[in-house]
């Protein structure tokens, strides 16, 4: 009952709280999947992912919006025994910094924005440009937190559905 109370008050107008930290993790992760887990911190750093230890041998990762919390990262990379390569983006190169201090090639870090066209100028891209810049023509685990410009992102049309 308590946790049904804190999911209204969050619905409430009047008494709706101006953060949704708390009520983004009291939900719980609704998919059917045997092997279900959450990789990385509780907080917004970590993601519901469905088994994610069946990751293949040189894997690649792609992590759109790292935020301050590079805990899932640094947890599939732990989970999937170090096989894959994770490529992540932000906009800020700050936050990304932590990834690129690990000084570890199996970490890439693009100080750029997913955006649904490329602009160089404006430190933008496309993710089908990232994938042609790495030479990737498939994406085996695909994470994006990139606060609701995700529906401008995928408008272009240049990756193929067999990429992910």
């Amino acid at each position: 009952m308590d946790r049904q109370r804190l999911l209204i008050s969050y619905l409430s107008p009047k008494s709706a709280r101006s953060s949704f930290g708390p009520f983004y993790n009291a939900l719980v992760a609704e998919i059917v999947c045997p092997w279900l887990a959450r990789l990385g911190n509780v907080n917004d750093g970590g993601k519901w992912t469905c088994n994610p230890w069946a990751l293949p041998d040189n894997c690649i990762i792609y992590s759109l919006g790292v935020g301050p919390d590079i805990t899932f990262e640094l947890e599939t990379f732990k989970v999937s025994e170090e096989r894959c390569k994770i490529y992540s983006f932000d906009p800020d190169p700050k936050l990304g910094q932590r990834l690129v201090d690990l000084k570890s090639d199996r970490f890439v870090f693009m100080p750029l924005r997913i955006a649904a066209e490329t602009n160089d100028a404006l430190h933008q891209k496309t993710v089908a440009d990232i994938m042609k810049q790495f030479s990737h023509s498939f994406i085996d685990f695909f994470k994006i937190d990139i606060e609701g410009k995700y529906i401008l992102t995928f408008k272009n049309k240049g990756i193929p559905s067999s990429a992910f």
